[in-house]
């Protein structure tokens, strides 16, 4: 009876988005994690994502506005995860079910007004880890993600390609 898992953290992701006028490239954090059983083929495969990005506008009447706006995700899906040879190398594949939050909050004068919308959505991903040691992951990833969210009154994608590099704890 064997167990694996694998839990890490992205770091410094940037978020190509479609929808978002200048917020298209937004910073992005998250946890990466799997799981299965010795016999599987494939890990269950649980991810969370948060990407943001804000923009300070003084409009002309002389009210200041600072504008928050990103995106939520929880993933859920499978992964398959494979040994190169000899080495400690792992490459992966994946993909599954995004629960995605949109929101956008605009501050003004420090009176707040917020606004959020569900989705679900679906996501593809693929990457590649290194173990230096017995339990220590460094890697690459990158995924899509397809989620549409409405936000004043318009449909947004609140999907894209997100890329960035890992680092976590394998036991």
């Amino acid at each position: 009876f064997y167990f694996g898992d694998n839990a890490g953290k992205w770091v410094n992701f940037k978020l190509a988005l479609t929808d978002w006028n200048d917020d298209d490239n937004q910073v992005m954090f998250g946890v990466i994690g799997d799981f299965k059983m010795a016999s599987w083929p494939v890990s269950i495969a649980l991810d969370t994502m948060l990407n943001t990005a804000s923009e300070k506008v003084k409009k002309s009447n002389g009210k200041n506005q600072t504008l928050y706006r990103g995106v939520n995700t929880f993933q859920v899906g499978l992964r398959k995860i494979w040994q190169m040879g000899g080495t400690t190398l792992y490459p992966y594949a994946g993909g599954g079910l995004a629960l995605t939050q949109g929101y956008q909050e605009l501050l003004v004068n420090d009176k707040k007004d917020d606004e959020r919308d569900d989705a679900v959505g679906s996501w593809v991903g693929a990457g590649v880890y290194w173990r230096p040691t017995k339990h220590w992951n460094v890697g690459f990833d990158m995924r899509y993600l397809d989620a549409d969210v409405t936000l004043s009154d318009r449909d947004i994608d609140a999907g894209g390609l997100r890329y960035g590099l890992s680092t976590g704890y394998h036991w």
